[in-house]
């Protein structure tokens, strides 16, 4: 993910919503923002930050002072064009296990509710309401994430002798996974749409950090030990961003 941060705090004001969509890019308010900052995520959706009570004109004008720096970071993305909003998907296809499902709606008047079926998603509700459904199927995909991903995780650790306290999933924007210093191993379930040799490079990269907490040469070498040619493999897991279909982060 790319970031930039603006330098000097603008004028704060009303926004127009708190939170708005367009077909550009997204504004969000954070009460702990002090300035206005902008990320640009994998598929190229641009993301502005604001601090509470910023003017959609501010808004607007710094997205556009700074439009030179998002279209090369979305180039860097190889991404060309704004992506516009998300369809909903016929199909879920996870290299990770190598298995794939359709996905069908089901008109009812009921609340939002996914049935699995064989290799089939049905997603039963009101079709007016797209977004729980899209919520629907994002908690389906985090559940496999720890119904395939944390085993591994959990294998790799006992073939390393690499320990670790707890796992977590999670459907993060930036991060492929994380450890923290007291030894819990966070895991983005996006890695489900990723081939199984960096998922497994992923893995032992965050139980490497059980080890050594940064990125110095000696946990270089215990990556690369783990995982022979691991600075390649970091390079293509930034890519495989790539992989990831970009309703995986519809909200």
């Amino acid at each position: 993910m790319a970031e930039f941060e603006e330098q000097t705090i603008s004028e704060q004001l009303p926004l127009l919503q708190p939170l708005e969509l367009t077909d550009s890019f997204l504004v969000r308010e954070s009460g702990r923002a002090r300035r206005m900052s902008i990320h640009v995520h994998p598929h190229g959706q641009v993301e502005v930050v604001v601090p509470k009570r910023t003017r959609s004109a501010d808004v607007q004008s710094f997205v556009v002072n700074h439009r030179d720096w998002i279209e090369k970071a979305r180039r860097s993305m190889g991404v060309d064009n704004m992506p516009s909003v998300a369809l909903f998907p016929a199909e879920v296809r996870f290299q990770f296990v190598d298995q794939a499902w359709t996905v069908t709606r089901v008109p009812a008047k009921s609340r939002i509710r996914l049935r699995e079926s064989g290799g089939e998603l049905r997603l039963h509700g009101a079709q007016d309401d797209e977004l729980k459904m899209f919520v629907s199927l994002q908690n389906w995909i985090k559940e496999q994430g720890k119904l395939h991903l944390v085993p591994r995780l959990e294998a790799l650790s006992k073939e390393t002798g690499l320990g670790f306290r707890r796992s977590q999933i999670r459907l993060q924007r930036s991060r492929w996974g994380s450890c923290s210093s007291r030894g819990s191993i966070s895991l983005n379930a996006a890695a489900l749409f990723v081939e199984p040799a960096l998922v497994d490079y992923l893995i032992l990269h965050e139980l490497s950090h059980t080890r050594h907490m940064n990125h110095s040469a000696r946990f270089w070498n215990l990556v690369d030990s783990l995982s022979p040619g691991a600075r390649n493999s970091d390079r293509a897991l930034n890519r495989a961003w790539r992989d990831v279909p970009a309703w995986l982060y519809r909200r």
